[in-house]
């Protein structure tokens, strides 16, 4: 059964972890820290099953070598406290290794290496049971010229001779330090106080008489600050929105994989909270405590985690009262789906029309019932150790569980309700019929979004020429201004500039775009391919987001299905089965 974990930690100075020996490890090889000098082997370990490297467009090639990258991240982020970014999750092991490592390029391309990121990642299957992946990502984003972008940029007040005051920034002021002066702290006789700070530039200080009693104090050499700017991608990448849609990505790519191979099962990424499921997870056991457990020793984990699952098993009979009586609400989707599979062979059609109607009614009755059980959930705590103490607090029994757990069990009713509600709302939308249009919408969405991606893929393309033609249109002007000797001497110190505008202009030319070449502003033809680009990339996601409303619909009616059948079966005496 397949089984739905991702887990991301930062690697931090504080954990005196590296990149490098994190690199080393899931990869199984022997890495030099160069920062540290240290040597990381893990060439002994067997279970790495792949080991790739994956970079965005404007990465240095040399970043193939994942030892030259992840050194390059420790030499420049020094003692910063974050260095790199990590995820782990599991791989369905339902997939063999071919459809794994397509799973997972899939999800580290579209996830992280398109938004900016160099990604280093591998697969571990010790043939247990539980084949996963590591994934290192930098945490810093590249500019285009293949250097690492700051994450946050400091303005400093500066001001000239004349008076004059201008935010720069360190390397805005570096670059004509002559003509401005950074404003500096100073006191008053020399008195370390807030109340004699005045920050002056050293050319007030030296030449206004009014600030002669003003002198510098040693060690303190912070200049006045204007105002601070946080790169926006360092911002979205440690955003929790970036994270959760990471994880739903990774759920969706999942359960289309395992729909492409033909296996049932499905994962979601959601909480058992946020899914309406009334049911208490287990926790982690972690390293030390499977090992106890292995050895056959019980550990405390391993206690309470049993204990959840007898009470788990105990309240499925209570529960599955409930479903039943959801179920007298359900229509025999099943039995319309044979019904249209025997008409279709004669041209005929039946409609699910009728039982629209029977079906909303069945979901406000469910509504009202459950609301005139007027409880609200209880949230269940921990059991928690006192720190510094010897005393524990009494440990949650079987029979603890089962009662707030039959104090839930009506939420189950709620949670169908909405199911049902969404299946409605989608046999509404999408003009469903019979069973068949679930496939035929979700075909058409595919077919949708691969015509609006090629589109998308187009105006980047685009795009990306016009500003390489922008970027050396100056130099060709020039050349083309010279004759003789000067334009060949010119030509061969710019030789490759030249090459890549005409290769541009050329391309420019495959995809009809040619006429944006003769456009002067060129900005406002990168600008129109752009917002074609964010155009197609919206309405991809509401194709997305489409899809996702089908395939939950086209599940509800399958997993309605499984249950009538089932109970068609109980229903039949054992002679007949």
């Amino acid at each position: 059964m397949a089984i739905y974990h991702n887990h991301a930690k930062v690697i931090t100075k504080a954990s005196g972890r590296s990149p490098v020996a994190v690199s080393a490890y899931i990869n199984g090889i022997k890495m030099t820290d160069e920062y540290t000098g240290k040597i990381h082997d893990y060439s002994k370990k067997r279970e790495v099953m792949h080991r790739e490297v994956m970079l965005p467009e404007n990465a240095p090639w040399q970043f193939h070598d994942r030892e030259i990258l992840w050194n390059a991240v420790a030499k420049y982020e020094g003692q910063t406290g974050q260095k790199a970014r990590t995820f782990e999750f599991s791989l369905p092991r339902e997939l063999d290794l071919r459809e794994q490592t397509k799973l997972l390029q899939n999800y580290v391309r579209d996830n992280f290496v398109n938004a900016g990121m160099c990604a280093d990642f591998a697969i571990h299957d010790k043939k247990d049971g539980n084949p996963h992946a590591h994934i290192n990502l930098t945490i810093r984003p590249i500019d285009s010229d293949g250097n690492w972008e700051t994450k946050t940029t400091t303005f400093y007040v500066c001001k000239n001779k004349h008076g004059e005051e201008r935010a720069l920034t360190a390397a805005e002021w570096q670059a004509d330090k002559a003509t401005w002066y950074k404003k500096m702290p100073y006191y008053k006789d020399g008195k370390k106080s807030n109340s004699n700070l005045l920050y002056l530039t050293k050319h007030e200080a030296d030449s206004d008489p009014k600030y002669k009693d003003y002198q510098r104090v040693k060690g303190v050499k912070k200049p006045e600050q204007h105002s601070e700017y946080t790169n926006p991608k360092i911002i979205e990448w440690s955003s929790p929105e970036f994270l959760e849609n990471c994880r739903e990505d990774l759920a969706v790519k999942i359960n289309q994989a395992l729909e492409e191979n033909g296996f049932t099962d499905r994962v979601d990424h959601r909480s058992y909270e946020a899914q309406g499921i009334i049911k208490f997870p287990t926790k982690h056991l972690g390293v030390a405590a499977k090992g106890i457990e292995g050895k056959g020793v019980s550990s405390e984990r391993g206690n309470e985690n049993r204990l959840i699952e007898q009470a788990n098993r105990d309240q499925l009979r209570e529960i599955a009262v409930l479903e039943k009586e959801m179920n007298d609400a359900i229509i025999h989707i099943d039995e319309l789906r044979r019904q249209q599979e025997q008409l279709a062979a004669v041209g005929g059609s039946l409609s699910m029309r009728p039982m629209v109607a029977t079906l909303a009614e069945k979901i406000e009755q469910a509504k009202i019932r459950a609301a005139e059980q007027n409880k609200k959930p209880v949230r269940i705590h921990e059991p928690e150790t006192p720190v510094g103490q010897g005393i524990v607090t009494e440990k949650r029994t079987a029979e603890t569980y089962a009662k707030e757990i039959e104090k839930l069990a009506f939420y189950q009713t709620i949670r169908e309700t909405k199911e049902l509600a969404k299946l409605l709302t989608v046999i509404h939308k999408e003009d469903i019929t019979c069973y068949r249009d679930f496939n035929q919408r979700l075909a058409g969405i595919k077919r949708d979004k691969w015509s609006v991606n090629s589109e998308s893929e187009n105006s980047k393309t685009i795009a990306g020429l016009l500003a390489t033609v922008k970027k050396y249109k100056p130099i060709r002007a020039t050349f083309e201004s010279l004759n003789g000797r000067a334009a060949k001497k010119y030509a061969e110190q710019h030789k490759d500039e030249l090459e890549i505008i005409s290769m541009a202009e050329n391309r420019l030319k495959e995809l009809n775009a040619d006429d944006n070449i003769k456009n002067a502003n060129l900005d406002g033809a990168i600008a129109c391919a752009n917002e074609k680009v964010a155009i197609a990339d919206k309405a991809i996601t509401t194709l997305n987001a489409r899809a996702v409303l089908v395939h939950s619909a086209r599940n509800t009616v399958d997993k309605i299905m499984r249950k009538e059948r089932e109970q068609e079966k109980e229903r039949k005496p054992e002679t007949e089965r």
